[in-house]
């Protein structure tokens, strides 16, 4: 069954879906907590990341003579750090650039197309029906997430009122399910035609995926 109100990180494909959210920061991305940040990162670290000290020196600036490996609590600092060892680990390895492109391209496109069907079409004509009954005219859902009334910074008494009235609408006509459907069905044919391809991004990233638990288990071990 479809939960709206399902504690997951907010995915706003569809517009708005989670009426807390939108009861809390209307149509504004929910507030997390982040951690205090530094206001200036170490040389021991920007070391340890790098290699270097300066590793976003211009490259307009004159080559700097040859320096001897970069030593750290009595341990020697690889070339590029720790940074290009997790490339050289991690990411190059296992990269699939053509794997990548498709899935994006199946991905925007059975979105761009579902949004022309007749059925997601008539499902956001009985959402805006709904909407124009509780005083707010939109065509569509994204219409009323881009509204640039609610693009500020602050969010309005007004736009909380239009973000529950736009989840509300949603459950009423039960827009996320149609959408999710149709959009489903037009990805099938494009899953199957580039399945080879997506076959072979899947098993590079569980490749990754286990590279990634070995070095965690190796470092775990220490």
């Amino acid at each position: 069954m479809y939960d709206a109100s399902a504690q997951q990180p907010s995915d706003r494909r569809y517009g708005l879906i989670r009426r807390r959210e939108a009861e809390a920061e209307g149509y504004h991305l929910p507030i997390r907590k982040t951690p205090e940040k530094r206001t200036r990162i170490d040389d021991d670290l920007m070391l340890v990341l790098h290699g270097t000290t300066t590793p976003y020196a211009s490259a307009g600036t004159a080559t700097p003579p040859p320096s001897p490996v970069p030593v750290l609590h009595g341990r020697k600092i690889p070339k590029g750090g720790c940074t290009k060892e997790a490339n050289d680990r991690i990411h190059a390895p296992f990269a699939y650039p053509e794997g990548s492109e498709i899935a994006s391209l199946i991905n925007s496109r059975a979105n761009r197309e579902s949004t022309q069907d007749a059925r997601v079409r008539a499902v956001f004509a009985r959402w805006s029906s709904c909407m124009k009954s509780s005083g707010f005219s939109y065509a569509t859902p994204l219409d009323a997430m881009a509204d640039h009334r609610f693009l500020g910074p602050a969010v309005s008494t007004l736009e909380k009122r239009t973000a529950v009235a736009d989840v509300t609408c949603k459950e009423s006509v039960q827009l996320p399910q149609v959408w999710l459907s149709v959009e489903s069905e037009k990805q099938r044919p494009l899953i199957q035609q580039h399945g080879e391809t997506l076959d072979k991004l899947y098993l590079m990233h569980q490749r990754k995926m286990k590279e990634v638990d070995d070095i965690l288990a190796t470092t775990a071990g220490r």
